[in-house]
């Protein structure tokens, strides 16, 4: 395998494909032998293999009912992250100045919004969160913020 594949953004590439059992041949090696190396990568496989696990479930709980429009809403997510990985590009792209004063205002809405956590938290709001993939409930949190 090519030396250029063993980076962690081209390793991640193809982690979907590991996970799944498609990789053969020079990548499945790579990917491999990357794996062995990288903590970072085989945390993102071991998230991988959760994901897939709670789908999995989640597709088995809902029936084919709730499944028929599920390659749909997959394509359109992997579109919408495309779209998205588009535009960090560009971002990244802005000159050095427009790029800092981004910094500026993430750190900005990051106090802020730690700030207002922490006002919230002496009144000990109660919550409700619902975690979904694919439109399909995967896991319900309740608990007190």
């Amino acid at each position: 395998m090519r030396l250029g594949l063993r980076s962690c953004r081209k390793i991640r590439k193809l982690l979907p494909w590991y996970v799944n059992g498609t990789l053969v041949g020079e990548e499945l090696a790579g990917v491999e032998g990357h794996l062995r190396r990288c903590r970072r990568c085989l945390a993102e496989v071991e998230d991988l293999r959760r994901l897939q696990a709670g789908l999995v479930q989640a597709l088995e709980e809902a029936g084919p009912a709730d499944a028929e429009g599920l390659l749909d809403k997959t394509l359109a997510l992997i579109e919408a992250e495309e779209k998205l990985e588009e535009q960090l590009l560009r971002l990244l792209a802005l000159p050095r100045a427009e790029r800092r004063e981004l910094g500026r205002l993430s750190l900005g809405l990051f106090v802020l919004g730690f700030s207002l956590g922490m006002a919230y938290e002496r009144g000990r709001l109660p919550f409700e969160a619902e975690l979904s993939a694919l439109g399909l409930p995967l896991a319900k949190f309740k608990g007190r913020i």
